[in-house]
């Protein structure tokens, strides 16, 4: 009989959903489960709000999320919905709260719980592991799951923030108990926890990985300088998509560059707008939303990858630019320290800032071909080191142990 996992998760992608600033994260580790023998259920608890909230998410939602550190919800939908992906089987089920940003009522929470219940019920489904992302609002469901299941129980945090003690009270320190170990997307994410709530006994570094065919064999070779130049991400504030642009215009002036970026968000009038008024060297293309391979054929187009971004958990997207061989250039103290090592297999640059970005350039373009081959060949091998398969196995290692 197959070994079961509960993951528990309040974002998921779905067939009907466009979610702005959406992971499929939890998504990449459950298939991974599942072929490596595991039966995974996945209760995706659908944040739902006033109908007046996704009314106006609806009018101004690219702004709003131009502002967030993480996904939102525009569309507004009440009812449960079962449905299959890679063999994970995913039920959807909304979770009601009046606003963004506050507490699940304890009714409305027991209510979830209820029904988290009877739907194992149902589908015959008793967990021997039951795994949460997102320490809020999942920490009572879990140490409550745990209780009545007596399953073996991991949390995996996202963000830095939380203010447990608003959101859940006093017994949230009871709930702790319940967690057998903790999981953090970053060590500086592990480090705030820690701050704010002690050392655990047992945790583990939840990293995200990048699919094993994204991984090129040979690294790029360079001659002279690197211009081409890509960004992969929402346009967004706190991603300094801008600050790219202007970190590329102020290094070396006798070089003509060429910057692409893939993704959409509000920043992209910002973009525009100072292409218009400032004259510059440089060649900008904004291709908007792409597909998958797409992508990859964009990132096969350039030589290095920027993305100075603030409050990352851990960006995915960096491991495909190094799975690619590019130079990568990633911000520093933003989820990516753990994994790049500045000036052996990518380098670091203040979260959007500009001058410094130039600095970086052309620091890489004084660089022999030698050594920017050698920096491309240190990428591709760590994604290696950080293939889907590895970081579920350590994953799965990590919560069964």
């Amino acid at each position: 009989m197959k070994n079961k996992i509960l993951l528990l998760t309040t974002i998921y992608p779905s067939p009907d959903l466009s979610l702005m600033n959406s992971t499929n994260v939890c998504h990449y580790f459950a298939k991974e489960w599942v072929k490596a023998g595991y039966e995974v259920q996945v209760v995706f608890n659908y944040p739902v709000y006033t109908p007046v909230v996704h009314k106006i998410a609806d009018l101004i939602g690219k702004r709003v999320a131009s502002f967030g550190q993480s996904y939102f919800i525009t569309k507004r939908i009440k009812e449960c919905k079962e449905y299959e992906m890679d063999g994970v089987m995913i039920w959807r089920a909304p979770l009601y709260k009046l606003l963004p940003k506050v507490a699940v009522k304890p009714s409305t929470m027991q209510k979830q719980l209820e029904r988290i219940t009877s739907y194992l019920e149902e589908k015959s489904f008793q967990p021997d592991f039951i795994v949460a992302h997102f320490c809020y609002p999942h920490l009572e469901m879990v140490a409550k799951l745990k209780r009545l299941y007596q399953a073996k129980t991991a949390i995996v945090n996202h963000i830095q923030s939380l203010p447990l003690q608003k959101y859940i009270g006093p017994q949230y320190l009871e709930y702790f108990k319940e967690i057998d170990i903790w999981g953090y997307r970053s060590k500086s994410i592990k480090s705030d926890f820690e701050k704010q709530f002690g050392v655990q006994a047992h945790s583990f570094m939840c990293y995200s990985g990048v699919p094993k065919e994204y991984i090129v064999n040979k690294p790029r070779t360079f001659s002279n300088s690197i211009t081409k130049f890509i960004y992969v991400g929402s346009l967004i504030r706190r991603k300094y998509p801008l600050a790219v642009l202007q970190g590329i215009t102020r290094a070396n002036p006798t070089l003509k560059y060429n910057l692409s970026y893939v993704g959409e968000g509000m920043e992209r009038k910002k973009i525009e707008k100072f292409l218009m008024t400032t004259d510059n060297q440089i060649e900008v293309k904004l291709w908007g939303n792409l597909s998958r391979g797409e992508v990859l054929h964009k990132l096969d187009d350039a030589e290095c990858f920027i993305m100075i971004s603030k409050g990352e958990s851990f960006g995915l997207v960096y491991l495909e630019a190094m799975a690619r061989g590019l130079i990568t250039i990633a911000s520093k103290g933003e989820g990516m320290d753990d994994i790049i090592e500045d000036g052996k297999n990518g380098f670091f640059c203040d979260a959007g800032n500009p001058e410094i970005l130039a600095s970086v350039i052309d620091r890489i373009n004084r660089l022999s071909a030698e050594e920017k081959r050698n920096s491309s060949e240190n990428a591709i091998n760590t994604a290696h080191k950080f293939s889907d398969e590895e970081v579920a196995v350590n994953y799965l290692r990590a919560i069964t142990g």
